[in-house]
């Protein structure tokens, strides 16, 4: 009689470190997809305004995004951001998070989005970044740099 009970706590004992190592994991693979989408945002950014080359965004695009302009005009719409502003001095909050769920399964569609607020001179900016992992990295889905009008 005591070997089915043992049996049953056994097998119950097993599952349950199963479904801990599961969890474990994939809390652990979320708190590593959040870290890393920030950080190619904040890369990605520092690298455009900072030295005024769209290697780096053009890189990331995601292949949708990749169609809508040919890689002269992304470097054209930078070239044009940085006419108008002054050279960017800061990035002063970011803000955002990556769509991660706790569990996560092969295939399924993560994504981020952030606001990146930052300082051109005198003049305060906000720029709008989402992205979707695929293939082992974050690709970027939507750029938007939010700017006031400037007046000669």
């Amino acid at each position: 009689m005591q070997k089915p009970r043992s049996h049953t706590l056994a097998i119950g004992l097993a599952i349950l470190s199963v479904l801990v190592l599961i969890f474990g994991f994939s809390a652990w693979q979320k708190i590593r997809l959040d870290e890393s989408s920030s950080e190619s945002a904040i890369n990605i950014t520092q690298q455009l305004y900072s030295s005024g080359s769209a290697t780096s965004l053009i890189n990331s695009l995601h292949a949708d995004l990749a169609q809508q302009m040919t890689p002269k005009q992304w470097q054209a719409s930078v070239n044009s951001h940085l006419q108008r502003l002054d050279p960017m001095t800061a990035m002063t909050e970011l803000r955002g998070e990556a769509a991660v769920p706790v569990v996560t399964y092969p295939g399924q569609r993560l994504a981020a989005s952030y606001e990146i607020d930052m300082e051109f001179g005198a003049t305060l900016t906000t720029l709008y970044i989402g992205m979707a992992w695929e293939n082992n990295d974050w690709h970027i889905t939507e750029y938007r740099l939010d700017a006031p009008p400037l007046y000669d």
